[in-house]
């Protein structure tokens, strides 16, 4: 992604994990605080880019699921 560990302490992971639909250019929210949220498992669409700290653009594929404590609770960051 371009940010170093000091660079990227102490903001908003939507700042630091800039991703958009390759199509549209819209900012496609982000997926781990819907997963966490809805207690959903989920994906990106196909077309997902990661915009780099140095604005270049790779095409991605993820997954998400949300982290559940003992009690079988979501984890919300």
């Amino acid at each position: 992604m371009g940010w170093s560990m000091k660079d990227a302490v102490g903001r908003r992971l939507t700042e630091i994990l800039r991703i958009v639909d390759a199509t549209t250019r819209k900012v496609i929210l982000d997926p781990m605080a819907k997963a966490a949220s809805e207690n959903l498992t989920g994906t990106l669409p196909s077309n997902s880019v990661l915009i780099r700290r140095d604005g270049r653009e790779v095409f991605i594929e993820d997954s998400v699921a949300p982290i559940h404590d003992r009690e079988g609770q979501s984890l919300e960051r």
